[in-house]
């Protein structure tokens, strides 16, 4: 993705990806914008829009349950030679600078690639990506898994939001649906959906450095990616169940959400293929962590 230009970028943001949002929407839609990453939300029934930042996102809020990720103490613990070159096999014969620079550049080549699957999947013509490696993986698994599984995408970078007791808000990569979904009468009116996020990264750890553990409430969960990402996942299940009842779609109004299964999906030009990784269940946990805040909150 590094020759991944500015140019045909460039046509991926200004290209208006709201089909999905427009196709199924649902009433908290309304009451919840997002500019920057901060969000800014109407509570109450009737009230005017709060003060930007008037709550905590997902990701501010698990944060605040591991050690913050410090780029210079990482790189001074990672191996170095004589010569100041790392040992790590993934940056070897770089130095600090060159190996900060590449996460940054994999950082940005991240958000460029979430940004063009999802304009992907609301309608946007992409065959100038398609010399990408990391877009070709999607498509490859677009379209062999959604056949195989049945499924069409239903949102894409759905912002979502909690009531005013716990005010937490966040972002879903995509929300995805059976095909053939029954009506509410023959499923007990649940609206049965799938959570896959997108991640462009070389390595999803599943284990943590040197056995390293969270804080507070999660210090019996390995400090590594897998688990973070999937404290993530399940707290927008928890959301999403929670708060997006009577929910409509094909002409029908289901009274509750259920995400049935949630998914990681790595893309990395060193895979072989896309990797589509089960998350891991924390949703007990993320119980535990929305009702400590909501705790708090009311003090």
């Amino acid at each position: 993705m590094d020759e991944l230009t500015k140019e045909y970028y460039m046509s991926a943001k200004t290209f208006q990806a709201n089909f999905l949002a427009a196709k199924h929407p649902h009433p908290l839609d309304q009451t919840l914008s997002c500019r920057k990453h901060v969000y800014t939300v109407r509570w109450y029934v009737g009230q005017q829009d709060s003060m930007p930042g008037d709550g905590i996102s997902v990701t501010k809020l698990l944060e605040h349950y591991f050690e913050p990720f410090v780029r210079e103490d990482v790189l001074a613990r990672m191996g170095h030679d004589a010569q100041g070159f790392h040992t790590n096999p993934l940056y070897c014969h770089m130095n600090n600078d060159q190996v900060s620079a590449r996460w940054d550049q994999t950082c940005k080549n991240g958000k460029r690639a979430h940004r063009i699957i999802e304009c992907f999947l609301n309608g946007m013509d992409i065959t100038p990506y398609k010399q990408f490696y990391v877009i070709r993986q999607f498509l490859n698994w677009f379209e062999s898994e959604t056949k195989r599984r049945k499924i069409k995408i239903f949102r894409t970078e759905m912002k979502i939001r909690s009531d005013v007791k716990l005010k937490v808000t966040g972002a879903i990569d995509s929300l995805w649906i059976d095909e053939d979904h029954p009506p509410p009468d023959q499923c007990d009116s649940t609206l049965f959906l799938i959570i896959i996020d997108f991640k462009v990264q070389e390595k999803i750890e599943k284990w943590a450095f040197k056995s390293k553990k969270g804080l507070e409430c999660c210090d019996d969960v390995p400090d590594c990616r897998l688990n973070k990402h999937s404290l993530q996942q399940c707290a927008y299940k928890v959301l999403k169940e929670d708060y997006y009842g009577d929910y409509p779609y094909n002409g029908y109004v289901y009274k509750r959400v259920v995400i049935r299964e949630l998914y990681l999906l790595q893309l990395h030009d060193s895979l072989l293929e896309a990797e589509l990784i089960p998350v891991v269940n924390f949703v007990p946990k993320i119980r535990a962590i929305f009702e400590y805040r909501v705790n708090q909150l009311n003090q």
